[in-house]
């Protein structure tokens, strides 16, 4: 009596026919029969044939009958064990999107099936590895369960080239663009964009806007810097000032004060007067010069020479008691350029109230601020 291990695979390795043996009865006329369970406990098994799948039997060997002796019967046991199948190793490899089909490397065995190995598109996916033959293999750690084993693609990385950043208010929503991509690889060429357009802002001010890859192919990339600032500057305003010089009548006067911004009219400011010693005054009276100073109520605009919409002086209005001073052109003499003093020496004016002024030109200075001409006691 006896038997041997099976194999691991279609049909396996059949169990050899026990060694029958009779001194009696010979070996001329003997039957066999199998009865057993499969290796899974639970299958039957019954037949003259020798098993060949992994499992638990008991073989009867019965030896016919002679003319001298009677048929004699024997019993064995055995058992056909599972073929043991080493684990695959895990691949180390870190896969990043190239836009080609990548294969999770498992070493080949003809023992065992290996599914979900190969994917092209970034994300995390899971590679199963199963025995081909349960019932006839096991793993070498034990078991038939199917391995499996994490297979991760990662999403490459690419970078945005940003442009409009500093843009001015123009009363519409304003965003910085992308203009390029570096790294997207050549076969996702135009199947992959970034767009910024959900920051658009339309008020000035500093912002930071983030950027979207959108596309057919952008689940397979990461956008590196898909942040970036831009401001939005208020739009310059320019004003005009008219009918600023009036003559002394004892009533209250006030220059034409016009803007533009935008390339239209703009009327969204309010006007001032300050006398030349600081004094403010709503509608000037008495005869001098005042600064008409002018503040933008929109703080999305700004005074063409300056940085904000802060009340600013614009011009001057000048209540004058008699005539008009008259103004005349006037060239310094050389080397007076840059003067700090007092101009050369004027001829003499007409007779009345008609002076004969410098221009102002050349008398300013770094952190000082023309404001006119004295005479007796007034500014012109």
């Amino acid at each position: 009596s006896g038997g041997s291990g099976g194999g691991c695979g279609a049909g396996g390795a059949a169990a050899a026919r026990p060694a029958a043996d009779s001194a009696t009865n010979g070996t001329e006329a003997v039957t066999y029969r199998y009865t057993g369970v499969l290796a899974d406990g639970v299958t039957p098994y019954d037949s003259a044939d020798p098993p060949a799948n992994a499992g638990r039997y008991q073989v009867q060997a019965v030896f016919a009958a002679t003319n001298n002796y009677r048929a004699v019967t024997v019993r064995a046991e055995f058992a056909i064990g599972r073929s043991l199948v080493p684990v695959p190793a895990a691949d180390e490899t870190a896969f990043v999107y190239n836009g080609r089909e990548q294969t999770y490397a498992i070493r080949p065995d003809a023992r065992y099936i290996v599914s979900g190995s190969t994917r092209r598109d970034a994300g995390s996916y899971t590679v199963t590895v199963s025995l081909d033959d349960k019932a006839n293999c096991q793993w070498a750690d034990g078991g038939t369960d199917d391995r499996t084993y994490p297979f991760t693609i990662a999403k490459r990385e690419i970078s945005a080239t940003w442009d409009l950043q500093d843009m001015v208010y123009n009363g519409a929503a304003q965003a910085p663009r992308i203009v390029g991509l570096i790294g997207v690889q050549q076969t996702d060429a135009g199947k992959v964009e970034a767009l910024a357009a959900q920051s658009a802002q339309i008020q000035a001010g500093s912002y930071s806007a983030r950027a979207r890859l959108t596309g057919e192919q952008a689940h397979n990339y990461i956008l590196r810097n898909d942040t970036a600032s831009f401001v939005i500057r208020p739009a310059t305003v320019t004003f005009r000032v008219e009918n600023n010089s009036v003559r002394y009548d004892g009533q209250p006067h006030t220059a034409q004060v016009t803007a533009q911004a935008l390339g239209q009219d703009f009327d969204d400011f309010t006007v001032r007067y300050q006398t030349m010693d600081g004094m403010e005054t709503a509608q000037p009276v008495e005869a001098g010069r005042y600064q008409i100073l002018a503040e933008i109520a929109d703080p999305n605009y700004r005074h063409s020479g300056g940085a904000d919409h802060a009340a600013r002086q614009i011009g001057v209005l000048e209540i004058y008691d008699s005539a008009a001073p008259a103004e005349y052109s006037l060239t310094f003499l050389p080397g007076a350029e840059d003067a700090a003093g007092s101009p050369p020496s004027l001829p003499a004016g007409l007779a009345g109230s008609v002076y004969i002024l410098p221009d102002q030109a050349g008398l300013e200075r770094a952190g000082h601020r023309f404001a006119g001409w004295q005479y007796k006691g007034r500014v012109y």
